[in-house]
Parts: C-alpha cells; sequence; structure tokens
C-alpha cells in the first residue's frame, strides 16, 4: 500500500514581504512621491495641514456643530429651495438661454419687438414669476427684519 507523502508549505513571512516592498516604492513611484511630497508642501505654506489637524482634534464639536446647523429650519428651507431651483435649472433649454443672453442678432431690439415678446404666453408667464419672486424675496426680508428688531 502506498504511503502518504508529507508536504509542509513554506511558511511565508508576510512582514518581510512587506519590507521589501516598501523598500523598493521610493525606486518605483519616485515621481508620484515627489508630486505628493509638493502638494503637502503647498497645503503646508497656505495653512491647510494646520487647519486640518485643528478639525481632527475637535472632531466631535466640529460634527455637533454641522449636525445642529443642519437640523434649523433655515438649512432644511434653504435645501429645499436649492433643490426646487435645481429642478427648474434643468428645464431650461440652454440654446434658449444662450440665444437670449446673446441677443437674436447685432442690432439693438427695438421697443416693439421687446413689447411683443413681453406680450408672448412665455414673457407674461416669466414676468408673473419675476414678480412672484420678488414677492417671496421681500416677505423673507420682512421676516428677518422683524426677527432682527424682536432681538434688539
Amino acid at each position: 500500500m502506498a504511503k502518504p507523502i508529507a508536504f509542509e508549505a513554506p511558511k511565508r513571512d508576510v512582514r518581510d514581504e512587506l519590507k521589501a516592498r516598501l523598500e523598493a516604492a521610493p525606486l518605483e513611484h519616485a515621481e508620484a512621491i515627489l508630486a505628493g511630497l509638493e502638494v503637502l508642501q503647498g497645503l503646508q505654506d497656505k495653512g491647510v495641514l494646520d487647519v486640518l489637524r485643528g478639525a481632527l482634534g475637535a472632531g466631535e464639536n466640529i460634527l455637533e456643530i454641522i449636525v445642529a446647523a443642519a437640523k434649523s429650519p433655515e438649512a432644511i428651507q434653504g435645501l429645499r429651495t436649492l433643490m426646487i431651483l435645481a429642478k427648474l435649472i434643468g428645464t431650461i433649454d440652454p440654446d434658449q438661454l444662450k440665444a437670449a443672453i446673446e441677443g437674436k442678432g447685432n442690432e439693438d431690439p427695438s421697443l416693439w419687438s421687446i413689447t411683443k415678446q413681453a406680450r408672448s404666453k412665455d414673457g407674461l408667464r416669466g414676468m408673473a414669476t419675476a414678480v412672484g419672486l420678488l414677492g417671496v424675496f421681500g416677505a423673507g426680508l420682512n421676516r428677518q427684519k422683524a426677527k432682527q428688531d424682536a432681538g434688539q
């Protein structure tokens, strides 16, 4: 009867492999390492690393402040407003916007052409929306002034 052959795999030393890779890294990645060091030096020169170090030290306090600010009614309304505006901007045809900004021709538009455009369905809708937005901004400014007056 056949006897089994004893097989023992050589033990792998992960530390030696990592050490060899680490020793070879500067030669293999010299350009990337130099570029990274230049970026780090630039961040140090601008004081960004000091700010990041301070933020790491006060991480929990900063997180509490951000969460408290995000929970405020103003932040929630601001996010909702941004989402509505993003949705609206997404519906605007870029070619029409470019044409409206640049003008249809090289000559100045006549008062008659402006009046015709203003009396169109789209022109009336745009003016009504603009006046409505002015009313909304005015109401917001009045609320803000009332809060300031109440705080004084």
